[in-house]
């Protein structure tokens, strides 16, 4: 790049000098750039800047807010820490993905609305899952490993690198933590695959796609099937955002 202009969002930085800070920054045509510039570049803003280098790590410059824009607070602040986390860890550097950058702006303006629970958790459910599909982890929810549809009466076990097995419970299975989180009742899989059925395409168009009723069971098995497949892209590494969300909703 030779003092190219790029329009982006800042979803990661550092300390690295006095008065310099290393940057990750999402943009619409690169993917996320790393690159290092004067201290003080804002989370959540639209911003445009320059970037100079060849190589990986660029020099940053004349970095400025395109538009003032409603702050993001309260859980919706902790839910935007998630998202940037999300993206800093699990996105390649320069790996242009504009479907994702627009997902993630979107979910940004929704994050400046008010949104009782329920809505801030669907709206991060979407954004997950157009998060797997642009890394090639898409969940199929409408069959189960062996190409079998997903039958309503049915349990399952969630493998991530397999996707839904059939399951029957043994009396001589010690139960764990992380084998109860993985076993789904087929009811829910449907639920959760008629629901993006049916509004998934409003994520695309901006509209109150994090609106719509869903049920209280299913969001709940939804939320956790996303948790399974982030922990697994993570290498099971924990996110500092989640720790720190339920750290504010203990002492609230």
């Amino acid at each position: 790049m030779r003092n190219e202009p790029l329009t982006g969002y800042l979803i990661h930085h550092k300390p690295y000098q006095e008065s310099r800070a290393l940057y990750y920054f999402f943009t619409q045509t690169h993917g996320v750039v790393h690159g290092i510039g004067k201290k003080g570049m804002p989370l959540f803003a639209h911003i445009q800047l320059f970037a100079n280098g060849k190589r990986s790590l660029k020099t940053f410059t004349q970095i400025q807010p395109l538009a003032p824009q409603v702050a993001i607070t309260g859980q919706n602040l902790y839910a935007g820490f998630y998202l940037n986390e999300l993206l800093w860890k699990l996105l390649a550097n320069e790996d242009a993905m504009p479907i994702l950058w627009q997902n993630y702006q979107q979910s940004l303006t929704a994050l400046r609305e008010t949104l009782n629970n329920t809505q801030l958790r669907v709206l991060l459910r979407f954004f997950e899952q157009a998060l797997f599909a642009e890394l090639g982890y898409v969940i199929t929810l409408d069959t189960d490993s062996q190409g079998e549809p997903i039958k309503q009466e049915q349990t399952y076990r969630f493998i991530a690198d397999e996707g839904f097995v059939s399951y029957v419970a043994s009396q001589k299975e010690e139960p764990t933590v992380f084998a109860v989180s993985s076993i789904f009742c087929g009811k829910w899989l449907q639920q959760i695959n008629d629901y993006l059925q049916n509004y998934y395409h409003q994520f695309n168009t901006q509209k109150n796609y994090h609106k719509q009723a869903i049920e209280t069971d299913t969001l709940k098995a939804w939320s956790r099937l996303h948790k399974l497949m982030i922990d697994y892209l993570l290498d099971y590494q924990p996110l500092q955002s989640r720790v720190l969300w339920q750290q504010q909703a203990r002492y609230r």
